[in-house]
């Protein structure tokens, strides 16, 4: 029996006609048998206005939200759809994921041969920026991030870590552990939930061969980060080290973020996004896990009024 699957998609101040995932998606589900390509796709739009009418593919949903929700808020939803649906499997996508032609084919492949295998919640791809390998990843001593051999197919001892697109995840254990964490609403939120997926005992089989290529502005320094997406980003990241991670994990964290800092200054990356890496980092010397916590938990109440990046 075919798996039954799910699709979502986050766009952001893109048309859908530009979308470079749902082009990609429909292009290789023509490459589906006839018994698996019957796909319930959901564009959850997070821009200030809404697409005009475009020409949708056969079983796909727009969605404006009313503010951005971020990509927690965009999965949550299609969560919620999926099992509406009863659909098995939810594969979640941002907007500029470039995928191979025989990607579903290849998924819902390995979806179908792990369908009884439980422990196993979710099915990622390796994912490149360019010829870089950024996904899957472990920590190595619980701390460094390390990547597994290109080509690489089946499961880690250690926990992985993917990033959220092209990730194809098992709705019944994603409900089971209350889905993405909304506090996480953008960045960040892939780690909080494979971190979540490790605790609660399962695991994740990486599909090595299926390539995906991935646009990731922060890894571009010719596309500067505003400087408060660049505060959102340091904030969410350090409140996962913390709120997940080992204290010995968050001082290797720090470490990092002290050579990536030394790194911007050698590249002389403006000023204003070396202070906000600085202040990071001396936050975290100074203050101590449990304040930073609670300061994020604070900060979260407010969320709403930081949105719209």
């Amino acid at each position: 029996m075919s798996p039954r699957l799910f699709v979502v998609i986050v766009l952001y101040q893109t048309r859908v006609e530009a979308c470079v995932s749902y082009r990609d998606l429909i292009r290789a589900a023509t490459h589906l048998d006839k018994d698996d390509s019957s796909l319930s796709i959901l564009l959850f739009d997070n821009s200030p206005e809404p697409n005009s009418a475009a020409e949708l593919a056969t079983g796909t949903i727009y969605h404006h939200a009313t503010h951005n929700e971020g990509v927690a808020g965009a999965y949550n939803y299609a969560l919620q759809l999926a099992l509406a649906q009863g659909s098995e499997w939810l594969l979640t996508l941002d907007q500029d994921t470039s995928l191979p032609d025989r990607f579903l084919v290849d998924m819902l492949n390995a979806a179908r041969s792990l369908s009884s295998d439980t422990n196993m919640a979710a099915i990622v791809p390796q994912v490149f920026s360019d010829d870089r390998l950024i996904s899957p990843h472990f920590y190595a001593a619980g701390a460094w991030p390390r990547l597994l051999p290109a080509g690489f197919r089946g499961k880690s001892r250690a926990p992985l870590f993917g990033i959220n697109s092209a990730s194809l995840l098992r709705v019944a254990t994603l409900e089971s552990i209350g889905g993405y964490d909304p506090a996480f609403w953008l960045d960040a939120s892939d780690h909080v939930l494979f971190a979540r997926l490790a605790r609660a005992g399962k695991g994740a089989y990486v599909l090595g061969g299926v390539r995906v290529q991935q646009s990731l502005s922060h890894l571009d320094r010719a596309t500067s980060l505003s400087p408060s997406r660049l505060r959102n980003i340091l904030e969410a990241e350090s409140a996962f080290w913390d709120s997940e991670m080992t204290y010995w994990a968050g001082g290797m964290h720090t470490l990092v973020m002290l050579r990536h800092l030394l790194g911007m200054w050698r590249r002389r990356e403006d000023p204003v996004l070396c202070r906000l890496v600085a202040g990071s980092i001396v936050d975290r010397i100074v203050h101590t896990r449990r304040f930073r916590l609670e300061r994020w938990t604070r900060a979260r109440q407010h969320l709403d009024d930081r949105k719209g990046y």
